[in-house]
């Protein structure tokens, strides 16, 4: 499962697709990477995603948006 490492050391659950505010940033979590101790975050109006650290100014949407993995997928091919 994605992000186990993460709800284990740092006691939050990220999900993909989950909306995020970072230091007032908004923006989505757009899937697992290889780096367990990170997530990769596309900010709203970002062409890239960037690599954040789960617990460092990150404030989680309680409830996470759904995405179906299809448009999640296109939209990390075509950034």
């Amino acid at each position: 499962m994605a992000y186990n490492y993460i709800r284990n050391a740092f006691g939050v659950n990220p999900r993909v697709g989950q909306r995020i505010t970072r230091h007032g940033q908004a923006g989505v979590i757009v899937h697992t990477d290889a780096d367990p101790m990170y997530l990769l975050v596309r900010f709203d109006g970002a062409a890239l995603e960037v690599h954040v650290h789960p617990t460092w100014g990150i404030d989680y949407d309680p409830q996470p948006a759904f995405v179906r993995p299809t448009q999640l997928a296109l939209e990390y091919a075509h950034g």
